[in-house]
Parts: structure tokens; sequence; C-alpha cells
């Protein structure tokens, strides 16, 4: 017996093809997830219809909470559904889905309805929210802590009813936080964070200043530790013993090292907005040029 193939499943697939031949990735899993996920039913060889979840138990939905309003903050994402590119043709893949960066284990985003929105669909990655509660102009904090993933994360938001709707739902997702952790947490063996503190502590001993180490990995803060004295040297350069420790709170006067960034970074923005050439003549920028607009 012929299998059947559900019409979303076949639209998940095309959609899938098409970001793969343009070489946006970002969704694709997403995408395929949340327009398979609705309890297609298939028939095994026997006829019988069967749950396309082999564990038979759906992921709970992510629940969203009512609050007074968006707090102030700056937010890694701001998107506007659904014509979040510009578009107006929602039925288009990148009109419906925008990325973040996030970490596993936490994650919140802030929601806002705006009038007359009757419904929509919100998916986190592979987990869908419960947006059957939502009201008109309303505002609401998701926690997705459930379905963030380390690195690259989306969010879609899709099917919004009435259909002709523009600016129908904005997402404000703020920056991950780094969290303390332990080392087996994140798959980091302390034999090597011990191998690494036996190194900074052999060159403090052999004359080097003072040295500071935080060891993060997907936004868990596995180790810190801090080398040395906050004073080494005297003018003469005697070696002082009396001096303060350096502990994790001290801070290092950057000095030239400033260069690399102010400098670099301003350059680099300079060159993409075709204001500066990287062939022209140093000169060119330093003779009656104080008029000179960047």
């Amino acid at each position: 017996m012929k299998k059947r193939v559900s019409y979303k499943k076949i639209v998940a697939v095309l959609i899938a093809a098409v970001w793969l031949l343009t070489g946006c990735t970002e969704a694709v899993e997403t995408i395929y997830a949340t327009g398979t996920d609705k309890e297609d039913k298939e028939e095994d060889r026997s006829g019988q219809d069967v749950d396309k979840e082999e564990s038979g138990q759906k992921k709970e939905m992510l629940s969203l909470e009512s609050v007074e309003a968006v707090p102030e903050g700056e937010w890694q994402t701001e998107a506007v559904f659904p014509d979040r590119r510009g578009k107006v043709d929602d039925t288009l893949a990148l009109n419906s889905i925008a990325g973040f960066d996030g970490y596993s284990g936490q994650g919140k985003m802030y929601i806002s309805v705006s009038d007359n929105v009757e419904s929509f669909d919100l998916f986190i990655n592979d987990r869908k929210a419960d947006t059957s509660g939502i009201n008109p102009g309303g505002v609401y904090e998701l926690d997705f802590s459930d379905a963030a993933k380390n690195g690259r994360n989306t969010v879609m938001v899709s099917s919004i009813e009435p259909l002709d709707m523009t600016e129908a739902v904005k997402i404000n997702i703020p920056y991950p936080e780094v969290r303390e952790g332990t080392p087996e947490e994140a798959g980091i063996r302390q034999e090597a964070l011990d191998a690494v503190s036996d190194i900074i502590s052999s060159d403090i001993e052999h004359g080097f200043t003072s040295a500071q180490l935080a060891v993060i990995r997907n936004g868990i803060l596995v180790y810190e530790n801090s080398w040395g004295k906050v004073n080494s040297y005297s003018p003469e350069g005697e070696r002082i013993t009396d001096s303060k420790d350096v502990t994790n709170d001290t801070l290092y006067d950057l000095a030239s090292v400033t260069k690399m960034f102010s400098v670099n970074y301003s350059l680099q923005k300079l060159v993409t907005d075709g204001k500066i050439d990287l062939d022209s003549k140093v000169i060119i920028f330093l003779v009656n040029e104080r008029d000179r607009e960047f």
C-alpha cells in the first residue's frame, strides 16, 4: 500500500530546497519541523494510522505571560511580522523567520501584538508557543529556555489573522547572558584547566607581572582565576613582593591596545561605507583635509 504524503510536508521540503539553493540555511530545520509537526498521519503497511512521532509524545507548548510593557533595554533582534523584510507576500519564508544568538537553557523574548490581531502561530526552533490566549494590543513575555540551543536560533511567526495585516506582531529579543557553571557542565575537563593554571603560575614565578583568565563556553562561566601582583616592579626594575594581589575584579589600563580596536574598526567602517580607499596615499588625508567629511 502506498503511503500518503501530506501537503504540508511537500511544502516544507520545497521551502528547504529553495533555502539550500540560495545559501540561506539559517532556519531550514525550523521550517521543516514546524511544517510537519501537527500530528500528520501516514498509513503503515497494514493500513493503520500511525503517529509520525515514534515516541508518541508531543513536546509541551511554550507558555506566554502577559506583561504591562516591553522593558527598556538593548535588543539583539527586533523584528516585525508578517513583513519583516519589507515584502508584502507573507507566504515567503524569509518574511516569517528571524534569527538570533542564544544558549541552551536560557532565553526570553517580548511579543507585542497589534490591535485587531485575531491569531497567529509562533515557533522557537522546533517548539510551538501557545498563542491561543493572546489579546489584541497585548504585550507578552515568552520564556523559551527549554527550546533554546547553543549558537544560532530561529523564531517563526506565521498564520497571522486577518491575512491583510501589516506590522501585526513585533518581537524583541535581548542578548543572552553568561551564567556560572562547572567545567563538566560545559564539557571541559578540569585537568585541562589545571594545566593552563600551572603554565600561567610558572610564568609569574619567572618574572611575568600578572594575569587574569576567564573561560566561557556556550554562555557558561566555567573557570575564573587571577595571578600576580598589581604592581610587580619598581621604576628601577626591582621586584616588588608586598604589592596587592591581582583579583578577578582588578581593572587593567589597556593603554595602546585600544588602537587595535578603535582605529581598526573605524577604518573598516569607513571602507565598508565607501568613504576611504585602502589604496589611497596617506598624504591626501593629512594635507588640506581639515574640512573633510566622513
